[in-house]
């Protein structure tokens, strides 16, 4: 699989409604899920993968509050969380309207997708 060392967080975001209407906890952990996502704007959602990869020494973002705010998350952007066979997931469904990706240079997906 592909990795990049991150993804660009757009000027879009200061903008963004659906952002400005989380909460602190929420928009904290929208902004550090970002340069862990894949090329296909997918990775795994299960909340203490999140901890131990995505906000580590952020003491006060414990597993309780990473689920609700994965939760709210899920409801409020194009950033969905559930589960496929039993494991969580996060798929950033506008992923390509956001980043810039040369299409033969994704590698194959092989997360599961959000479906309606």
């Amino acid at each position: 699989m592909i990795e990049s060392k991150g993804r660009m967080l757009r000027k879009d975001i200061s903008r963004s409604r659906k952002f400005a209407s989380l909460s602190k906890e929420s928009q904290v952990l929208f902004c550090l899920l970002i340069p862990h996502f894949d090329a296909h704007g997918k990775m795994n959602g299960q909340a203490e993968y999140i901890k131990g990869g995505c906000a580590p020494l952020i003491d006060w973002l414990t597993i309780p509050i990473i689920n609700k705010c994965l939760k709210e998350i899920g409801q409020k952007t194009s950033v969905k969380w559930f589960n496929f066979e039993g494991v969580s997931y996060l798929h950033a469904v506008s992923w390509t309207k956001y980043q810039k990706l040369e299409k033969h240079k994704l590698g194959k997906d092989y997360l599961p997708s959000w479906d309606k």
